[in-house]
């Protein structure tokens, strides 16, 4: 995330604040996959693609710039 100039705030900002769009099962690994689209703090906009791990827990797979 270092690289693309993304904090672990941003992240949290666009899952709180941001547009689910393209839910999707992946077969594969037995789960749900959506992708959250939305501005950081600083105004870039961005796709954070995640899966649910539990009731509480999620994985953040990737985050794109757009």
């Amino acid at each position: 995330m270092f690289e693309r100039n993304i904090t672990t705030q941003d992240i949290n900002y666009v899952l709180n604040w941001g547009e689910v769009k393209n839910p999707r099962y992946d077969n594969k690994y037995d789960n749900w996959e959506y992708e959250v689209e939305g501005s950081t703090i600083d105004g870039d906009q961005i796709m954070v693609v995640i899966t649910l791990i539990s009731n509480f827990d999620l994985l953040c797979i990737t985050v794109v710039g757009k």
